[in-house]
Order: C-alpha cells, then structure tokens, then sequence
C-alpha cells in the first residue's frame, strides 16, 4: 500500500495541497520534494560550535552536503547560475524571464547544517506514508507521544506523510525542509517555461544553528530587495519580527594573594567580582521572568581558569528601547563591578550583534505579498513574533535586508523527537511559488 501510494504520487500531472490548490505540470511533486529531503536527511551535515570571536569552524559533512546540493542544482540546467564558495554557502541567481524592469530582487534563504546539541549521525529516517493517528514508536523505549508537547501537532496530521528517525538521533529537518523547498522553487523557475518570475537569488547557508549563517555571505552575491527565510516550525505560522541578539563576553584578571594579608597585597578576587557582576542586572531581567515581547539578560557561563575567569551573557529584545535600557544596565554593572574590586582586571572580549529584528529593515509589501499568496494557494497563515532568531535575522543584523521567516513542516526540532510532515513542507513550496508570482505585482 505504500509504495503504491508513493508511485501515485509520482506519476501524478498535478496535486491538490490540503488547501485544494492545484500545482500545474510544471511543478515538483510531494513524491519528488520527500525523495530530496531523504537524500539530505541522510547526509551528516551536524556543524559544530565556535569558540572564540571570528571564528568559522566548517565540518566535513557541511562540505559534503554544499558540494552535493551544488551538484544536483547544477542538473537541473545547463544554464543554471550556482556558486559554491570556499566558506560552503551554495548561491543560484535566476534572471527575471517577464522583460519588464523595476521588479524588485526577490531572495530566499535556508541553512544546510542541523544542530550540535544533539546526537550526529548515521540517521536512519522511517517515512509513515499515511498516519493514521495515535503514538509513534521510534524504538522499543522512544516515542512520540500525542499527549506530549513534541507529538501534539500529530493530532492534525491524520493522513498526511511524516519522516522521522529511530530515536538515537535528529532527523535534520531543521533545516532540510526549508533546503528541499528552497531546491524545488529553483527547479520549478528553471525548467517551467510558464512560470513568471522577476529577478531570483537563493542562498543555503552553513553554520546557522551555531549563529553563524550570515557572517560570510558574499552579499556581491545575495543582497535581495524583498527576503523570505524558509525554517519555520510546523505549518501556517510567518515570523513578522524577531529577537535582537548581542553577545556580550567579558574577562576578569585576578591577582593572587595570601588572603591573610590580602589588603596590602592588593589581593584581586575574580570570581568575586564575575559574580557581583551577574548579580549586578536586576533580576526582572531574568528569561525565566519574560514571555511574550518582553526580552532578557542572560549571564550564562562563568568559566574559570586559575586565578582568571570569564562571563559570557546573552541579551534579548524586541523594542529599541529595551536595548537602550540593556545597554545602561550593562555600562552600570561594568562602573560598580570595577568599582567594587579595583584590583581585579576587566576586558570586554566581545560585544557583538549577532541577529537583529527583521522588521526593523523587512521590506514593507513583505506582509501583502505573504496574504496575496495565501489567499491564491488557500494556504493559511498566521503572522508571529518569534522569541529566537532566523538566517533572515543574521542577514539584518549584516546590514541586508530582514524578512519573514516562513513554515517549512519540521517538528520536535533539536531533538531525538524530531518528524516532518512533508504536506506541510510542500505547501510551504507553493505558498513560495505563489510569493514568487505576487512579487511581479510589486514595483520598486
């Protein structure tokens, strides 16, 4: 039965998403977008942390995950523009075929690296063809329980195809779900000779869940007018906004003495002043006291090494003025903490943006076109604000253009408890389509 489902699928000229739109001939079919992911899911690409500013730390199967996408994006076409640069971002710029000027430049990003917080490879994905409801079972002592936050979308799943893996491991679809509609709409505008487009950049990123997916970006290369960012959870949901992310790390020099005579020798206590330094932020501050729109301060490591420490601490908003506010709080526990332990040495390590608001800089028919292509597809959506940060948002902070960040069909991501749902991540690809189309009825 499955597999016949699956040749069905296929062979078919067209197919109805779950909102009854019907994808022309010229369209890649759900069979063809589940076969992609697999071929990336499969692919070790798990990226690992960076541990000192500047830094770009590129793992084999990143490497091997770029040369493979660049190589599958390069047969689709003969005259297919695509670029691999030496840093693994993989970049496709499709000319626009309506000969008519002043459409804006439209961009898509995604990332091709899946998280380093949780088990890598070999993943073994299982595809359920057809849910029927109820528990998964992902090996003989790991579940996705309906009546867990992990499985409770499965309730609306019934139906529908899910991937997921044998419970050792991610499935990677954070974010090859995002690259297998990224991929499909580059397929789809080179080779539907009836598909209207304007001006088209991608760009599949490395290194976005260590933070990193925009500090290489060759932005001679990808420097859209209007950006949509695909590596969104689930289905219907658009980020409309973001938060604002700085890092901020600073050293703490001690100077050792005997304790007993510790006034006169100038005794500088590091880890005393690290922690009046914590504690200096007031604790409405703290994340576990924010929700909503609210932001945060968040000293979250204290490492220490011999008479020498150092604090690393995260800060979070959404409004410019919180971050002005953040930013008098930290000046104030910086002068009191140098105050307070004058023998001990201070040096601000990093103090850098690491993604930044999109709707600061989002281009303002961004919201329009998103509801003009759902109304066409009869693809729902709901515009969120997002208490993270996205590829788009690393852009933005960049000083590109930031955009909406839009559903691509994963769940449970950063864990074991990781499934797609490939009707989710299908109607993602027409809703993109139908983006596409919309962006002609937009004039710079």
């Amino acid at each position: 039965m499955r597999n016949s489902i699956f040749i069905l699928t296929l062979c078919s000229f067209f197919l109805l998403s779950d909102s009854g739109f019907a994808a022309g001939k010229g369209y890649v079919s759900t069979g063809q977008l589940l076969q992609r992911f697999l071929s990336y899911v499969n692919i070790d690409s798990q990226s690992t942390p960076a541990f000192a500013p500047g830094e770009f730390p590129m793992t084999e199967g990143q490497r091997e995950l770029a040369a493979f996408v660049a190589d599958e994006i390069r047969g689709l076409s003969p005259d297919v523009e695509c670029i691999l640069s030496d840093d693994n971002y993989v970049y496709v710029n499709i000319p626009s075929n309506i000969g008519r000027k002043g459409v804006p430049v439209l961009g898509f990003s995604c990332h091709l690296d899946v998280t380093p917080e949780c088990k890598r490879a070999p993943v073994r994905p299982s595809v359920i063809y057809n849910y029927q409801g109820g528990d998964i079972k992902l090996n003989d002592s790991t579940f996705i329980r309906t009546d867990s936050p992990e499985g409770e979308a499965l309730k609306n799943c019934i139906g529908k195809t899910i991937v997921h893996t044998d419970g050792t491991t991610l499935l990677g679809g954070d974010d090859k779900c995002g690259m297998s509609v990224v991929v499909s709409l580059i397929e789809t505008a080179l080779n539907d000779r009836k598909f209207k487009h304007g001006p088209l950049q991608f760009v599949i990123c490395p290194n976005e869940d260590i933070g990193l997916s925009a500090a290489r970006v060759d932005t001679a290369i990808f420097n859209p007018d209007i950006l949509f960012d695909i590596d969104g959870l689930g289905d219907r949901v658009i980020t409309k906004s973001n938060f604002t992310a700085k890092q901020v790390i600073v050293g703490f020099k001690g100077h050792d003495a005997h304790p007993g005579s510790a006034k006169e020798m100038q005794f500088g206590d590091a880890i005393a002043a690290a922690s009046h330094y914590i504690a200096s932020f007031p604790l409405e501050t703290r994340p576990e006291r924010s929700e909503g729109l609210q932001g945060y301060i968040h000293p979250w490591s204290l490492v220490v090494d011999g008479n020498n420490c150092t604090v690393s601490v995260r800060i979070r908003y959404f409004s410019k003025d919180d971050g002005e506010l953040y930013d008098k709080y930290l000046a104030q526990a910086w002068e009191h903490t140098a105050s307070e332990f004058p023998f001990v040495g201070m040096e601000l390590i990093d103090n850098s943006l690491q993604y930044e608001n999109v709707s600061y800089s989002m281009h303002p028919e961004s919201h329009s076109i998103v509801l003009k292509a759902s109304e066409k597809t009869g693809i729902p959506v709901e515009f969120a604000d997002e208490r993270g940060g996205t590829t788009a948002a690393m852009m933005a902070a960049k000083g590109l253009n930031g955009g909406c960040c839009i559903f691509s069909g994963q769940h449970a991501v950063h864990s074991v408890y990781e499934y797609a749902v490939i009707e989710e991540t299908y109607n993602a690809y027409l809703l993109c389509c139908a983006i596409i189309s919309e962006t002609l009825k937009v004039t710079e």
